[in-house]
């Protein structure tokens, strides 16, 4: 029962990579929506915590910004 809502999770998590690589920003809320996914681990590959990792690695290095609506 849980894999569905943890799929469609991950399909969340790997649009919002892509849109904040592509933007080169992200929003507050989408920040703790990928800090969440990766705390809570449930279902994330490894490639998904290296997808997860780029942004949080480009936000420190100033490549990407956290925007506060």
């Amino acid at each position: 029962m849980g894999q569905p809502s943890s799929g469609k999770a991950i399909a969340t998590m790997r649009s919002l990579v892509e849109s904040c690589l592509e933007s080169h920003s992200i929003t507050h809320q989408d920040y703790l929506t990928l800090s969440c996914l990766m705390l809570s681990g449930k279902g994330l590959s490894v490639e998904d915590y290296q997808a997860i990792n780029s942004v949080f690695d480009r936000i420190q290095l100033g490549r990407v910004r956290v925007i506060y609506r």
